[in-house]
């Protein structure tokens, strides 16, 4: 098992001044360094889309902490704070693993992420669009839930209905 990458006081700072901000639409992106073993500030995306963020990404995972405005419904819309974890499918098997195990350690760092905003994990770039990321800020699931009692339904059993 691979150690998981320490975090410096120095991107603590940079990662809680940007939960302060009141900025949408907002991205910074880290990294994990392989050589020092530690976690480190790879950018900066402001009044971003997905789109944008998706420029940014190369063939390495990262994480992204994303603040995205999403709409409720015609009146309303309310600012979504997403972990996203890029972890594309060809990236070294060692370095997946040091994300995989310095991922816990940066939720339990900034608990606040974990309490309040939403884990996404996405393995390619096509992946982090509007639409998708839409959904997934919601909690959309994209399963479909079970059939009410007596509603109508193609499910087996639906000649039981009440």
């Amino acid at each position: 098992m691979a150690a998981p990458a320490s975090l410096s006081e120095e991107l603590c700072a940079q990662v809680e001044a940007f939960m302060q901000e009141t900025k949408e639409e907002h991205a910074i992106i880290l990294a994990c360094d392989k050589k020092t073993r530690s976690v480190t500030f790879k950018g900066e995306v402001e009044d971003a889309t997905p789109e944008d963020i998706a420029e940014e990404l190369t063939s390495l995972p990262r994480f992204i902490f994303y603040k995205h405005k999403v709409s409720v419904d015609e009146r309303h819309s309310q600012v979504t704070l997403l972990n996203i974890f890029f972890n594309p499918m060809d990236a070294p098997a060692d370095l997946k693993r040091m994300y995989l195990d310095t991922r816990p350690v940066l939720l339990d760092k900034f608990a606040h992420l974990r309490k309040y905003g939403r884990e996404v994990e996405v393995t390619q770039e096509e992946d982090l669009n509007e639409v998708w990321l839409g959904v997934k800020a919601r909690g959309l699931t994209g399963r479909m839930a079970p059939p009410l009692p007596g509603q109508y339904s193609t499910f087996a059993g639906a000649e039981n209905r009440l």
